[in-house]
């Protein structure tokens, strides 16, 4: 059995090791989600009796349910967009950084966007979005439709608040004539 321990090995070493560890793993993080892309292409997954392809990468790969779904999306963009896989292999992109990209990714705009978000975090990616996204893409009627909801709800209320009134006054003008007619 191979062992995992560490504590035997020279610091400079272990710098080493997991630093290249650690580009190794981008790199077949990268080729992963080219074989999950092809492998829906193909319709393996269906030829291996699954319904879906995310039923077969939780039953072949031992993957949860939130990892098959990042590894297949990510697969779906970059199979649109082949520069993503050189950029998770770089280490320029993460699968993450990519689901965020994905929604103002065109052909007109991957060059620019993938270059743009290299390197950096969700949430810079997450800024760079905002300031690219037209102030449409939040429409006005999403606010309107949120009053709606708010000006509807306060009409159940106050209905509701008005039949509680109606139903206490009631509980009260019964309790005094029980009371008054008690000796």
């Amino acid at each position: 059995m191979k062992s995992y321990s560490r504590s035997n090995v020279a610091d400079d070493v272990l710098l080493r090791n997991c630093a290249h560890c650690h580009v190794c793993d981008r790199s077949n993080i990268a080729e992963l989600r080219a074989d999950i892309g092809e492998i829906e292409a193909r319709d393996l997954h269906l030829k291996a009796g699954y319904k879906s392809l995310h039923a077969f990468c939780m039953a072949e790969y031992a993957l949860s349910d939130d990892e098959a779904l990042l590894r297949i999306n990510v697969s779906r963009v970059a199979r649109e967009f082949p520069a993503i896989f050189c950029a998770i292999a770089e280490g320029k992109l993460s699968m993450t950084t990519v689901l965020v990209l994905k929604p103002l990714l065109t052909s007109a705009t991957a060059n620019e966007l993938l270059a743009a978000a290299a390197g950096k975090t969700k949430s810079e990616v997450r800024v760079l979005m905002a300031d690219r996204q037209p102030r449409s893409m939040f429409p006005r009627v999403f606010r309107r439709c949120r009053l709606e909801t708010m000006s509807t709800s306060l009409q159940v209320l106050s209905s509701r608040n008005d039949k509680t009134s109606r139903d206490r006054g009631s509980n009260h003008s019964h309790r005094r004539s029980s009371a008054l007619s008690s000796p």
